[in-house]
């Protein structure tokens, strides 16, 4: 059977918004890979911070490294917001993709069935 130029056409029009919406996926995917990498080391450092409190003898000393701690920590969950952000954005796009994949498959079909 020979495909008309329509069904080439639509089944183009498939590939590319099937293209479109993978990329999107991946974007998000890096996005959560960088953001869980920022985000252990932001943790490294808090806990460096506070581990480095307790040689100190001075109490002013101890509580500057503490508030580097705290610092550390309020950028932490900064970066964790980011993240889970990114988490939704990555499971949305997915979830798009596989529906407009199937509906798009399901048409296709039924046009071949003619």
């Amino acid at each position: 059977m020979t495909k008309t130029y329509d069904n080439m056409r639509e089944e183009m029009e498939l590939h590319e918004i099937s293209l479109g919406r993978a990329g999107s996926t991946l974007f998000f995917a890096a996005q959560v890979r960088n953001n869980g990498k920022q985000l252990e080391q932001v943790l490294g450092k808090a806990k460096g911070a506070f581990g480095s409190s307790k040689t100190y003898v001075k109490v002013e000393d101890k509580l500057d490294r503490m508030a580097d701690g705290m610092t550390e920590m309020a950028n932490a969950l900064i970066l964790q917001r980011k993240m889970i952000g990114s988490l939704t954005g990555l499971g949305l796009s997915a979830a798009l993709t596989q529906e407009k994949s199937d509906k798009e498959t399901k048409k296709l079909m039924k046009g071949r069935r003619r």
